[in-house]
């Protein structure tokens, strides 16, 4: 019997991931970062994925530059466009007003209600204002709770390339030497840190206390 193959994931391109793809060069370190990284991905991550887009998408992959426009049309051309309808719509104003996200981003509210409502599994972008932001992620998980909404993974390029960090690299290292000191039993290191933190001298919480605290703001 042949093996199974993998389901591909569905992932939603948002439009600030084709800026980057066709931006001209820079000398901002930052978004330079940011162009190699969204490229690194479409050329090496992107075929291992089902990709899909919106109407916002095309829209505002039309505006701006003449070049700039046509090499954005050209990389979405052939991907697959979500059909709008009344519930993403319903769906983006509740976003937004529970989310907390501005008027002048309300675009980024139809992003992610697309992504939502055709239960896309990763939302890919680098708007980090207002989609891959740990606030509106934190509201959005707890409304998905609340509302039984299946939410997207939101992403951006460098959770899915593989970077190489010197820095993060020395911490894998120092990591995989305390786990092979203990064997790598979970037993093992989890009674390392109990005696380590015999000899801690800072302050110790438990869950209880961080629920209680929580319950303290909350009154307040």
């Amino acid at each position: 019997m042949p093996g199974r193959v993998a389901r591909k994931h569905l992932i939603y391109v948002e439009t600030s991931i084709f800026d980057m793809l066709t931006a001209r060069p820079t000398r901002d370190i930052v978004i330079t970062y940011r162009q190699k990284l969204a490229r690194r991905w479409w050329e090496e991550e992107k075929p291992k994925y089902r990709l899909v887009i919106s109407p916002t998408v095309v829209e505002e992959a039309q505006h701006g530059a003449a070049e700039a426009v046509e090499q954005r049309l050209s990389a979405l051309a052939g991907i697959k466009v979500l059909k709008r309808c009344d519930e993403v719509e319903e769906l983006a104003r509740r976003f937004r007003a529970e989310l907390g996200i501005p008027e002048k981003a309300a675009a980024a509210a139809l992003h992610l209600a697309y992504a939502t409502h055709y239960n896309v599994d990763f939302l890919l972008t680098w708007n980090n204002a207002h989609l891959a932001n740990g606030e509106i992620m934190l509201r959005l998980s707890r409304l998905a709770r609340e509302q039984n909404l299946r939410q997207p993974i939101i992403c951006t390029p460098n959770h899915m390339v593989n970077v190489h960090d010197p820095i993060v690299e020395e911490v894998h290292r120092i990591r995989e030497k305390l786990a092979a000191e203990c064997g790598y039993d979970m037993h093992k290191m989890m009674e390392r840190d109990r005696e380590f933190l015999k000899k801690w001298k800072g302050k110790v919480v438990t869950k209880k206390d961080l629920q209680r605290e929580r319950s303290q703001a909350r009154k307040s």
